[in-house]
């Protein structure tokens, strides 16, 4: 009963833990969501490019702080994806509600806009016209601002988790016992 109560704790104090570095980094995608926005490079194939390597960077520093402050400087590599997964999740429920106040409140437009682009995008690629209607109108239907918000908020936790796993390889260390 002890243990499973200790367990309880330690599990609070991850969560509790990783609560500055999950809205951090969330601070710092939607900063860059908004800085796309106000360029006009909002669907940029270079967006999610530039941002890769400064979630990688994040992750690590995110994970080794906790590592480092919490665990002793030593942690596995379960507990340090663990510690990454929290952030992510905290990371990509605050790209949810970006992307819901971009989309919903400041410009209510833009899911038009982003559905002229994939039919540029479908025209290109060389489909009939009938065919790039019916795949416009399926997509427009889930062009609703509440569900790009959700597909934003698995999109960024699976990438922050993805830089999680490779961080974690970089970052556990558990100290040797004898036997």
């Amino acid at each position: 009963m002890n243990i499973e109560k200790k367990e309880r704790k330690g599990a609070f104090k991850l969560w509790r833990a990783m609560i500055p570095g999950g809205f951090i980094l969330g601070l710092a995608g939607s900063l860059s969501l908004v800085l796309f926005y106000i360029t006009g490079d909002l669907f940029s194939q270079l967006r999610p490019v530039l941002w890769i390597p400064l979630l990688l960077a994040a992750n690590y520093y995110i994970i080794k702080k906790y590592r480092d402050t919490h665990r002793s400087r030593e942690i596995t590599y379960g507990a340090a994806v663990g510690a990454g997964a929290v952030a992510s999740l905290y990371y990509g429920i605050c790209m949810a509600f970006t992307v819901l106040i971009l989309y919903g409140v400041v410009d209510t437009g833009l899911a038009d806009i982003q559905l002229a682009a994939e039919e540029s995008d479908l025209i290109n690629s060389g489909l009939s016209e009938q065919q790039v209607e019916e795949r416009l109108a399926a997509r427009a239907e889930r062009l609703k601002p509440h569900l790009i918000a959700a597909g934003q908020m698995v999109q960024s936790f699976a990438g922050s988790l993805f830089c999680s796993l490779i961080t974690a390889l970089l970052l556990s260390r558990v100290k040797e016992r004898d036997h």
